[in-house]
């Protein structure tokens, strides 16, 4: 069913904190980086970041390979259900062909259901599935643990679950629950009174919850020290905010896991009314299915289970998540128990209640099947989500930057129009408004919008747009400030430090801007902030970082700006053979339109004795601007063409006559000048 997803691509959906973004994935010799760097999403998931990396080391940017292990992953993760099903029941009395069709059937539920599409589908989600996968089987490992009689068993055992464990917390902190999830059972399958039962579930969950706990710790500690950048607390931080994503997060779900007919990636700001109520119907209905189930004393223990795996699942991802967002893909670990309990639930009926379940399974196997195309780019999923949600404020966002990327300028208004509507207190719509107002040349309006929207917004994101905006416009000093701005605000946001670096840069100071490229590659490395960093670092002579920066860069796939700043290090390095072949790659391919790239390699050219290549490059480029005019007057003069060379020299000191100075220095055109 999910082998179609090989035929998938990106859909620009966060896919970069994970899998594009960060060049250190590019190569295993950065692997120490790997695991103690947050990435470019700011979360320290290095198992994920592993994965990855062994993804490229193996198939370079093959995006078959990516969606097969995503595949592959979600496989292991039906079976592991499937025969977690089965030992539970087992344990727990039931005859062994009866468990083994409720464990089937429950790793059936878990395959077909169309929560878990987002999982497998989308490249960004390989956090989910590991989590899961390495959490199912340490789970699964744990709780054989006390069966063993042998001492060296046990603590082998103890030792593979302990790593299977830290390799799902690695991938993502859902999977901490598991500790708690392992002492539930042992409080159900425990004999005796309260206090015996306690004792027993601690004896056989403490190992799983002392890793858990401890993991998460260290997360916290670190993510102290790699804030999200946020320039101060917003909206969905405090105690009523996220006890009510919470209760959205239950009620969701609950749904969810009964018909789930749409595609749920829901943003909102604020917690609304009739969405409070409807998730608090949702809710009891499932507590009374849940009471419901729970009167069979056969099923008694098995659903109590389920309900406490799926809540504690549930709780952690709220406490884990700052902002309001409702994903299927949070759903995947804990709905492991509610498909235990389904299959189990189904096991214990008759012919009717097996036919039915069947019919079921069949409904959800076709709708995963139809979602699957809607993860085929990023038009497709984000108009997939506003047939769900018309109104959706986020899917509008999206869709609008593609439209104005297409050049429909009115439709992207429009839905920027509609998405401020929905949110008026998030900054995608208003970043959207301005990049219409822009594009309709009103650059006064956007300015005046993107500054009242930094004074209110609780994100950095309206300066980096204003920054990024006078940076491109040649306001260096403005661009400046914004960065600035942004970096008191958040020091460590990887795109302020880009925007500090690049402004830096062109100020003439490259030895600040290397110090921020430094502090940002301390994090992750992005390729716009490798590239200034290599810059910089040619600019401040610093030639052993600049080799080091160019071949980070060169990681994605070289390009003329890579090429051109490795000419430079190998001309440094007194390395010929590289230098020749770079600066024939720069004569190829440095753009003929860009003034500075074209001054760069002519320059380079001429200290590299190779002039006829320079004046070639010269009497391509266009426009020409007075300096390289002059510049070209004086490769003509030096390779016999004297009439050329003439015209040239006129042509320059007429536009610009204070280069008549330079002239005059220049013998090959001094007599000319006097």
């Amino acid at each position: 069913m999910s082998w179609p997803c090989l035929r998938l691509g990106w859909v620009d959906y966060d896919e970069g904190y994970y899998a594009r973004g960060n060049l250190y994935l590019r190569d295993l010799a950065d692997l120490g980086t790997l695991l103690t760097s947050p990435g470019p999403g700011y979360q320290f998931q290095p198992t994920t970041y592993l994965s990855h990396a062994l993804d490229y080391a193996l198939f370079g940017d093959s995006l078959v390979w990516f969606h097969a292990v995503n595949v592959l992953l979600y496989a292991l993760c039906c079976a592991l259900v499937a025969r977690l099903g089965q030992a539970l029941l087992v344990d727990w009395g039931w005859g062994r062909g009866r468990a083994a069709r409720a464990g089937f059937l429950a790793g059936l539920a878990f395959a077909v259901h169309p929560a878990h599409v987002e999982c497998y589908a989308w490249l960004g989600d390989r956090k989910d599935l590991l989590a899961c996968a390495f959490g199912l089987g340490s789970y699964a490992v744990y709780r054989r643990l006390p069966g063993v009689a042998s001492s060296r068993r046990r603590l082998l055992g103890q030792l593979l679950a302990g790593l299977l464990l830290w390799a799902a917390l690695g991938a993502k902190l859902s999977a901490a629950p598991l500790g708690g999830c392992l002492a539930l059972e042992g409080l159900l399958r425990a004999q005796g009174g309260w206090a015996a039962r306690l004792r027993a579930a601690l004896r056989w969950s403490a190992p799983a919850l002392i890793l858990g706990l401890t993991f998460s710790l260290v997360w916290y500690l670190l993510q102290l020290r790699y804030p999200v950048p946020l320039a101060r607390p917003g909206m969905g931080h405090g105690p009523l905010e996220r006890g009510l994503y919470v209760l959205r997060s239950y009620g969701h779900y609950v749904r969810l896991l009964g018909w789930p007919l749409d595609l749920a990636v829901h943003y909102y700001p604020r917690p609304r009314a009739p969405e409070v109520l409807s998730n608090l119907l949702w809710l009891v209905a499932g507590v009374v299915g849940t009471a419901l189930a729970a009167r069979r004393a056969a099923l008694r223990s098995l659903v109590l289970w389920a309900a406490g795996w799926f809540a504690m699942g549930l709780v952690l991802v709220a406490n884990v998540v700052p902002l309001g967002y409702v994903n299927d893909r949070y759903l995947i670990l804990p709905s492991a128990g509610v498909a235990v309990a389904f299959g189990g639930w189904v096991a214990r009926g008759g012919r009717t209640r097996w036919a039915g379940a069947l019919l079921l399974v069949a409904a959800w196997a076709a709708l995963s099947g139809a979602q699957i195309p809607v993860w085929t780019s990023a038009r497709s999923l984000w108009t997939q989500v506003l047939r769900v949600d018309p109104r959706h404020p986020f899917a509008l966002g999206k869709l609008g930057l593609l439209d104005l990327a297409e050049g429909r300028i009115d439709d992207a208004e429009r839905r920027a129009e509609l998405a401020r509507a929905e949110a008026p207190d998030a900054d995608f719509p208003v970043l959207l408004q301005a990049e219409v107002l822009d594009a309709r040349g009103r650059r006064a309006e956007a300015e005046a919008l993107l500054l009242a929207q930094a004074e209110s917004s609780h994100e950095i994101t309206p300066l980096l747009h204003l920054g990024n905006r006078a940076l491109s416009w040649g306001d260096i000093a403005e661009a400046d400030g914004f960065a600035r701005r942004a970096l008191e605000q958040a020091p460590r946001s990887l795109e302020a430090l880009r925007l500090g670096a690049e402004c830096a840069l062109r100020l003439g100071e490259p030895r600040r801007a290397l110090q921020l490229c430094r502090r940002g590659l301390e994090i992750a490395a992005p390729p716009g902030l490798t590239l200034v960093a290599a810059r910089s670092a040619v600019a401040s002579g610093a030639w052993e970082l600049a080799a080091r920066y160019v071949a980070l860069y060169e990681r994605s796939r070289p390009d003329w700006e890579s090429q051109l700043l490795g000419a430079q290090v190998s001309f440094a390095a007194g390395d010929p053979q590289v230098l020749a072949r770079r600066l024939d790659a720069c004569v190829e391919q440095v753009p003929r339109d860009l003034p500075v790239a074209v001054s760069e390699l002519v320059g380079l050219l001429e200290r590299s004795g190779r002039g006829e290549q320079a004046l070639h490059v010269l009497r391509e480029a266009d426009p020409l601007p007075a300096d390289l005019r002059l510049a070209r007057a004086h490769f003509e003069a030096i390779l016999g063409d004297p009439v050329a060379a003439r015209d040239d020299l006129d042509a320059a000191l007429e536009a610009n006559p204070g280069l008549r100075q330079r002239a005059a220095a220049d013998p090959a055109l001094k007599d000319w000048v006097r």
